[in-house]
């Protein structure tokens, strides 16, 4: 995730910055005023909060969420047997949704709380397939204000 992130950073400048602008702020928070209590970690620099390996993932509703960053969503190199059916949908009205396939290499960069999505497969896959998920939920903004409010008293 951290190299696809630093290739994303060559097309798209200041892209860690701009993922979730409240981690930039703890980052240089805690260069400023020394341990916050957060992580410092590869990905926490690229401007990635947390990040999961998702193992054949699929929603089925399409959703929004309230998240309080962009969503990431990446595909690794990987061994595929067979066909991959996985694709990551955006569905833009009532009667046009949008199709992307999960293919490797693949980089999306949105914002969840605004596009309606949904993860899905077109097939029964019985083929392990990862891809990476990251987005910063309010539970997560409200642990990383908190360490802020610490700081500052």
């Amino acid at each position: 995730m951290a190299t696809a992130l630093q290739h994303l950073s060559t097309i798209c400048y200041n892209v860690y910055n701009w993922i979730a602008p409240v981690v930039d702020v703890a980052y240089n928070l805690q260069i400023d005023n020394g341990d916050i209590n957060i992580k410092n970690s590869v990905l926490f620099q690229l401007g990635v909060p947390q990040a999961q390996i998702c193992v054949n993932a699929t929603t089925a509703e399409f959703h929004t969420e309230s998240d309080q960053s962009l969503t990431y969503i990446c595909v690794p190199k990987q061994k595929m047997e067979g066909k991959n059916w996985y694709e990551f949908l955006f569905k833009i009205n009532s009667s046009t949704v949008l199709s992307l396939p999960m293919s490797i290499g693949l980089n999306i960069l949105f914002s969840a709380t605004f596009l309606t999505h949904r993860q899905h497969c077109n097939n029964g896959n019985k083929h392990m397939f990862l891809n990476f998920a990251s987005f910063s939920n309010k539970k997560l903004l409200r642990h990383m204000i908190k360490s802020f409010e610490r700081v500052q008293n």
